[in-house]
């Protein structure tokens, strides 16, 4: 069975609803502000940071539960303290689709107040892909990539030896390899083919990350996942992207 840990941190624009302790006093009014994401793609990164504020009365607990189609995949029960924390689960979901995410956070007055997510779980490594001494890596690419799709970085010495190179899942735009740990040390980005010139690029043809490389402090027995939204020169086979 094909098992992977998703360790989410979702972090986004914030809703709150104020609500008012039993004794009505003005005192006592309590927000619970939840930062969730009205949707979230898994593979756009499986690590993320749910924010979480209820001060003024402190948190208690919280409930996360996944459904897909009405049917209750997992429940996840968290015991939470202080006035603010950063939610952090793990959990295991074994196929792609589409997912429904409820977050349920409960004060210390009782009050509760949820957030709903619609997940999607896009990419997800194959069986061969998951090796205890090594970093599952899972890419989601443009549905034109053509090439070899490989990973770059200090632990390849940005070049001087061969990207890792990931394979295409079936017939879909999702690519899975094993890196090493070392992946860690000085980051890493995508590419095709083994050159600069088809790099990875943001879908308005920027620079990812402001130039900047991607970094993880994913260990062994994880999972890095990534969606590339363009690659660099990419009008030359689909793509909208040039030089």
């Amino acid at each position: 069975m094909m098992k992977n840990l998703i360790r989410a941190i979702m972090a986004l624009a914030v809703t709150s609803l104020t609500l008012t302790s039993c004794g009505d006093d003005e005192d006592d009014a309590v927000a619970i502000a939840i930062s969730a994401p009205a949707e979230i793609t898994l593979g756009a990164g499986f690590q993320q940071t749910l924010a979480i504020d209820a001060t003024g009365s402190g948190l208690s607990s919280a409930t996360v539960t996944i459904s897909k189609e009405g049917t209750n995949v997992l429940t996840d029960e968290l015991t939470l303290s202080g006035d603010e924390a950063d939610l952090d689960f793990s959990f295991t979901i074994n196929e792609t689709g589409d997912y429904t995410a409820v977050v349920t956070v409960t004060d210390g007055s009782g009050a509760t107040q949820s957030a709903n997510i619609a997940l999607t779980i896009a990419c997800m490594p194959t069986p061969d892909h998951v090796v205890a001494s090594k970093i599952s890596f899972v890419a989601e690419v443009p549905s034109f990539t053509t090439g070899s799709v490989g990973v770059v970085g200090q632990f390849t010495d940005w070049g001087n030896n061969p990207d890792v190179s990931l394979t295409k899942v079936g017939e879909s735009d999702c690519y899975c390899g094993t890196v090493e740990t070392t992946i860690a040390d000085g980051g890493f980005k995508l590419r095709l083919d083994g050159t600069w010139d088809k790099v990875e690029k943001t879908s308005d043809c920027q620079e990812i990350l402001n130039g900047e490389n991607r970094t993880t402090t994913a260990v062994a027995g994880d999972t890095v996942a990534v969606v590339v939204a363009e690659w660099r020169n990419s009008d030359q086979f689909g793509g909208g992207c040039g030089n």
